[in-house]
């Protein structure tokens, strides 16, 4: 398993630095938010939605999200927007370090997993693109 887990990242890194750095403002967000589709598919079995409709759909309200963000990105992201988004991860991370068996041991609502799974793929697009618009490919690489 960790041997597999090696050899794919040994073949992705390259690619993903590549494209980081070569690639237009369009294009990276255009890749990366392809990549985040494919991960909400997953998200969205993860999460309990087995029928393929209801899977679509959450795939769907994803891409309706990410490109009403693009199109809506400002240049500078005020506090109301960053400060949820740093609050949610700070916080998440704290309580996945201190007590991780007992999350997995909570059954969470389907609409919980839904919510969060919503939030957190819109904001691992929405931020390395707002860097990539704003900053450099370099920031986004850091």
């Amino acid at each position: 398993m960790l041997r597999n887990r090696l050899l794919t990242a040994l073949l992705l890194a390259p690619l993903v630095i590549l494209a980081i750095l070569k690639l237009s403002q369009t294009e990276f967000a255009l890749l990366w938010g392809g990549v985040i589709l494919v991960a909400s598919w997953e998200w969205s079995y993860l999460a309990g939605l087995e029928k393929k409709l209801a899977r679509l759909l959450f795939v769907s309200a994803i891409l309706l999200t990410l490109l009403l963000v693009r199109y809506w990105m400002p240049v500078t992201l005020d506090w109301w927007l960053l400060g949820p988004v740093i609050l949610w991860w700070l916080a998440w991370s704290i309580i996945l370090r201190k007590m991780p068996d007992r999350l997995l041991s909570v059954r969470y609502p389907l609409v919980a997993k839904i919510a969060s799974g919503w939030f957190v793929l819109v904001t691992t697009w929405m931020f390395p693109v707002w860097l990539r618009l704003n900053f450099s490919p370099v920031q986004v690489l850091y």
